[in-house]
């Protein structure tokens, strides 16, 4: 888990994320959460960021999404 408060943005961004035993189990999780719609999955991890969209996140979604499935 990590927060971060971007210099423009008054609010925290807030990122976690979390390995599952399968990709499915990933997807599941990420599609019922309260933060699905701020959900990035990759094979069995799965990010989540909670706050106003920001470049944290952008950054946090390409970092994840280059990852080895």
């Amino acid at each position: 888990m990590a927060i971060y408060r971007e210099q423009e943005v008054s609010d925290l961004t807030t990122v976690y994320g979390l390995q599952f035993p399968t990709t499915d189990a990933a997807l599941a999780f990420a599609r019922n959460g309260r933060a699905a719609s701020k959900a990035i999955v990759n094979g069995r991890i799965a990010a989540f960021s909670g706050g106003p969209g920001s470049d944290c996140f952008k950054a946090i979604r390409e970092y994840v999404n280059g990852l080895s499935r």
